[in-house]
Parts: C-alpha cells; sequence; structure tokens
C-alpha cells in the first residue's frame, strides 16, 4: 500500500512542479526537437513548453516553426527565442523576426529574432537587408514557402 501511495506522491509531484523555462543549454548536449542536429549556434537556440510543462528545444526559430505545424494539437503554455544581438531570451508572440541572407541560421531560413525594431534598423544600417515580421506573419510565411521542404 505504501508503495502505492508513493507512486501517487511522485507524480502529483511532477504534474504541479513543471520547470521553469527557458532553462539555459550548453552548446552541443541538447538536440532539436525536429531536425535532430545537436544545438551548435544557442544565438539561435528557441524553446517550447506545453500546458503539460514538457521542454521542447530547437536549434533554430525555422525549426519551431515546423514543429509547431506539425503539431497542431499541442498547446504551447509559451515558447522563447534568443535575442540574436544579446543572446536574451524573449516569448516568441513579442518578438520582431527578421529574415536576412547576411545573417544565416541553422537550418538555412536565414531568420533570427529581436527584441524590437531597434536592433534590426541597427543592423539595416550596416547594410544587412531582409524582411521584418511579427510571429503570425512569420507563421504563414515559413509554412507557405516550405510547403515541399522536409528535413528528416
Amino acid at each position: 500500500m505504501k508503495i502505492k501511495i508513493f507512486y501517487i506522491i511522485i507524480i502529483l509531484f511532477l504534474g504541479f512542479c513543471s520547470p521553469n523555462a527557458p532553462i539555459s543549454i550548453e552548446s552541443g548536449k541538447e538536440e532539436c526537437t525536429f531536425c535532430k542536429m545537436r544545438i551548435i549556434d544557442l544565438r539561435f537556440n528557441t524553446q517550447l513548453q506545453t500546458d503539460k510543462g514538457r521542454i521542447y528545444h530547437f536549434d533554430s526559430i525555422e525549426c519551431m516553426v515546423n514543429w509547431i505545424k506539425e503539431n497542431p494539437d499541442i498547446k504551447i503554455k509559451n515558447a522563447w527565442v534568443k535575442d540574436y544581438l544579446t543572446e536574451n531570451w524573449i516569448e516568441y508572440k513579442k518578438a520582431i523576426y527578421f529574415i536576412s541572407p547576411d545573417i544565416p541560421s541553422p537550418m538555412g531560413a536565414n531568420l533570427s529574432a529581436y527584441n524590437n525594431k531597434k536592433e534590426i534598423e541597427e543592423l539595416q544600417n550596416q547594410n544587412k537587408q531582409g524582411q521584418v515580421f511579427k510571429w503570425e506573419e512569420l507563421f504563414q510565411y515559413i509554412n507557405s514557402t516550405k510547403k515541399h521542404e522536409h528535413h528528416h
């Protein structure tokens, strides 16, 4: 009888104590949930936490977008992207995204994230060309351009 109660306590504990995200990872230690490549360049690292508290790691914003697209029934509690310039975490819906061939990202979408438009304007002043997106626009854009590509 004691063993059963012990397991119930463990299950409850796991259910209520979901880890605080985002969590810092070390380069090369985690693999991308979507493309299975090791996460090396942390400037592009993204993280997603489900409503159940499970955390998924991605090596690029485009991998997270593709994974969300392929798992429409997963409820997202929150997700975070790294600011390309400061490497600070930003909530994915608050970030501003920049697609620029001058800033290559791990999976080839040339996609990086920023805390504000001013950061992107500074990059544009350095002759970095590209398109600026909010999350919803980015999601639609990637879904419309990547229909036939699949890296598995």
